[in-house]
């Protein structure tokens, strides 16, 4: 579903509201606050990924495609283009920096912001 779609039913009304029921509250639905289940099932939903987990590896998301360098010490990524926010806003390369930072910022507290431990 493109990220601009409208809930559409049957007889070709939009609009309304959908819900899912859980067991558990989800508590937090900022975008990398939390890691676990359920947000997780919620933000699959609505959230696009720049590259999606496939069981034969890594398939485009956001980005539709990307190069290794060398040194794997760094990624680069052609987005897709058309891309929009709920808001109707483009999405660009300056909010994927914004949203990279913001999950390194320590007083942001994400689970998914902390350095890979060496192994």
């Amino acid at each position: 579903m493109s990220p601009t779609a409208v809930a559409q039913d049957a007889c070709g009304a939009t609009g309304g509201t959908f819900t899912i029921p859980f067991l558990v509250d989800p508590a937090d639905l900022t975008p990398g606050a939390k890691a676990g289940f359920p947000p997780g099932l919620i933000f699959d939903q609505l959230d696009d990924t720049l590259l999606r987990n496939a069981p034969d590896g890594l398939k485009p998301g956001l980005a539709t495609s990307w190069e290794v360098a060398e040194d794997n010490l760094s990624v680069t990524f052609k987005l897709r283009e058309g891309v929009k926010f709920h808001h109707g806003g483009d999405f660009t390369a300056d909010d994927l920096v914004y949203s990279l930072v913001r999950l390194r910022d320590p007083e942001f507290g994400s689970p998914r912001g902390k350095p890979a431990e060496a192994g």
